[in-house]
């Protein structure tokens, strides 16, 4: 089957079309006319490998977790949860360190209330604060780029 006959048969009744696999940019502006509104394929961009086993935390979650520890005496652990799913590479280092055989914990740490206790205040303090300052000082984010935040002051 051709792909006018495809996207005659299936985008003739569909609101929005999917064209896949494609590669030259003449068929781009040909599967356009034919009506497929979406596209996906190496014309857009290529997939790289990643060079990097870090994954970078981004940088504004890192500077509002660190101004909610230093703003109150007790820290407000479903606060700091909260602010930690939008960033899931802080979670994965804070649960790969509480979970590290060096600590020597019997059992696995799964959540970030319980990261956050088993911690204690003080230490996650200390730990953020340093993951924080990694973050800050490293000139990219999870985008390839200085995410705009090159001069965030705390």
């Amino acid at each position: 089957m051709t792909q006018r006959a495809i996207a005659e048969n299936i985008c003739r009744g569909a609101s929005r079309c999917l064209r896949r696999r494609w590669r030259p940019r003449r068929n781009w502006t040909g599967s356009k006319r034919l009506g497929y509104t979406y596209f996906q394929g190496y014309f857009f961009c290529k997939p790289t490998m990643m060079t990097s086993q870090d994954i970078p935390a981004e940088k504004t979650v890192c500077v509002r977790i660190l101004k909610e520890a230093a703003k109150r005496r007790s820290l407000n652990v479903h606060r700091v949860e909260e602010l930690m799913r939008q960033d899931p590479s802080l979670t994965y280092k804070l649960l790969r360190y509480l979970n590290s055989p060096l600590l020597g914990r019997s059992g696995e740490v799964r959540d970030i209330p319980r990261a956050v206790r088993l911690l204690g205040e003080k230490e996650f303090r200390r730990w953020i604060s340093i993951v924080a300052v990694v973050a800050l000082a490293s000139g990219t984010d999870r985008t390839g780029t200085d995410g705009g935040n090159a001069g965030v002051f705390l």
